[in-house]
């Protein structure tokens, strides 16, 4: 997992450096966070259905949880492109 973390802490980086990511963003700890929330998400999907929108499939499901996942950490990584 290290050469994969490595090349995404650099983009991070970079990133903060075009002023493109938030600037108080911990590369490593970002990287670690958002691989624990994805990982958790899936092995949990299936006891997270309890709280998932009613009628939805195990897939729906965690196709449900992921894009929330994956929009938080979007959110949480990069500025808002001015207007």
């Amino acid at each position: 997992m290290r050469p994969w973390a490595t090349i995404v802490c650099n983009y991070i980086r970079r990133g903060q450096e075009l002023g493109k990511v938030h600037a108080d963003v911990d590369p490593e700890a970002y990287v670690t966070v958002v691989t624990i929330m994805l990982l958790s998400t899936v092995a949990t999907a299936r006891c997270l259905r309890a709280v998932a929108p009613p009628g939805l499939s195990e897939e729906e499901t965690l196709g449900h949880l992921t894009r929330e996942v994956l929009r938080v950490a979007r959110a949480s990584l990069f500025r808002p492109a001015a207007d």
